[in-house]
C-alpha cells in the first residue's frame, strides 16, 4: 500500500500540492507490518472468544430451558397417566342373597334365630321364607302357619312379616302372628308396637295385649287380650282361659292338621285349664273330653266333639278307622 501511494505523481496545482501533503502526514512512521498484523489477528481472535463464549451462553439457556420443558411434560404425562389408568383392584365378591324355606313338622314347634339376630319360635306345620342374607333396606320375612317373633331393633331398616293377606312391619318389639287360614288370622302384641297393613291399604297400630282379628285380609275386630297366653302357645302348652271350644278346635285343627266338628250345642261352651299339645292327639282329645265333659270320635280323619247323652259309646273318645 505504502509503495502505491508513493509512486504517485503530482503536479505542481494547488489540489495535488494539497494531496501530497495529506498523504505525507497520514503515513505512519516507524510502523512495523508485521505487528500491526499481529495485533490484527489478536483482536480477531479476542472478538472470536467473545462471540463464542456469547454462543455458549445462548446455548445453555435454551438447553435449561428445554430441559425445564421437558422435566414439565414428563411430569404431567407421569401425573395424568395415575389419574387416568385403572388401579388394579381387589377383586370384589357379590353377596347374593338365598331363598331360606322352612317346614315344621306336625306336632313339632321349632326355635330360629335369622341372620340379624332376630328370634322366632314357630308352631306345627309352619311355613317360614326369608333371604339369607336379609335385603339391605328391609327385613321381609314370609309366614304362613303360627310363630312368635323377638325382632332385633335396627332404626332404619324395618322388619316385616307377610302373612296371608296382611303385613306386619315393626321395627324391633316381640309379637304373635297367626296366618294358618285366611278365614281366621290374629296379631297379638306381647311388647312394643306394631302396624299392620292389609292387601286393601288399609293400616291398624297396635298397643301391648292388643288382638287384631283379620278375615280374608280385612280387619275384623281388635280386642284387649293376655299376651302371655298366646306366646305359651309356642312352648307346646295351650292355655284355656276361657276360650271357646270353637277355638280351641281351630287351634287343635292347625296343630295337627286333622279337621274337628263340633256339634252345635257344644259351640257357645267356655274351657278353662290347659292342654299339653305337644303330646299325641289321642291323649289330647282325652284331656279335651274331661275338661270339657264331652265325647270326641274320630271316623275317616275327622274328629267329632258331642255330648255325652249323644255319643254311642261310653269310652271317653274313639277312633275309628282312624290312627291317632
Amino acid at each position: 500500500m505504502n509503495k502505491d501511494i508513493y509512486d504517485m505523481r503530482f503536479d505542481g496545482s494547488e489540489e495535488d500540492l494539497k494531496l501530497q501533503d495529506f498523504i505525507s502526514r497520514a503515513e505512519p512512521v516507524n510502523c512495523s507490518n508485521e505487528r500491526l498484523t499481529a495485533r490484527i489477528y489478536e483482536k480477531i481472535q479476542a472478538d472470536k472468544i467473545r462471540q463464542n463464549r456469547k454462543r455458549w451462553r445462548i446455548a445453555a439457556a435454551v438447553a435449561v430451558t428445554l430441559m425445564t420443558c421437558s422435566m414439565w411434560l414428563a411430569l404431567n404425562i407421569t401425573q395424568k397417566q395415575l389419574v387416568t389408568t385403572p388401579q388394579p383392584t381387589a377383586h370384589k365378591q357379590v353377596q347374593t342373597s338365598v331363598m331360606q324355606e322352612i317346614n315344621v313338622p306336625t306336632g313339632h314347634t321349632l326355635q330360629l334365630t335369622l341372620p340379624d339376630g332376630t328370634r322366632l319360635t314357630a308352631n306345627s306345620r309352619t311355613q317360614i321364607r326369608y333371604a339369607k342374607p336379609f335385603d339391605k333396606h328391609t327385613r321381609h320375612l314370609y309366614l304362613k302357619g303360627e310363630a312368635y317373633f323377638e325382632v332385633a331393633h335396627e332404626a332404619n331398616r324395618p322388619f316385616v312379616v307377610h302373612a296371608q293377606g296382611f303385613d306386619v312391619k315393626v321395627l324391633g318389639t316381640h309379637f304373635c302372628v297367626n296366618s294358618y287360614n285366611k278365614k281366621r288370622c290374629n296379631v297379638v302384641l306381647a311388647e312394643g308396637r306394631v302396624e299392620v297393613n292389609t292387601a286393601l291399604n288399609d293400616k291398624v297400630n297396635l298397643q301391648p295385649n292388643d288382638c287384631l282379628n283379620i278375615t280374608q285380609g280385612e280387619f275384623a275386630s281388635k280386642t284387649k287380650v293376655n299376651a302371655t297366653a298366646y306366646v305359651d302357645r309356642l312352648k307346646g302348652v295351650l292355655p284355656m282361659e276361657g276360650m271357646p271350644l270353637t277355638d280351641v278346635v281351630n287351634y287343635l285343627e292347625n296343630y295337627y292338621g286333622v279337621n274337628f266338628q263340633v256339634e252345635s250345642s257344644l259351640c257357645n261352651e267356655t274351657l278353662y285349664g290347659k292342654l299339653v299339645t305337644g303330646a299325641p292327639l289321642a291323649d289330647v282329645l282325652t284331656s279335651l273330653c274331661n275338661i270339657s265333659g264331652a265325647v270326641a270320635e274320630v271316623k275317616k280323619g275327622v274328629v267329632t266333639i258331642k255330648k255325652k247323652s249323644t255319643a254311642k259309646a261310653p269310652t271317653t273318645h274313639q277312633t275309628t278307622n282312624t290312627q291317632l
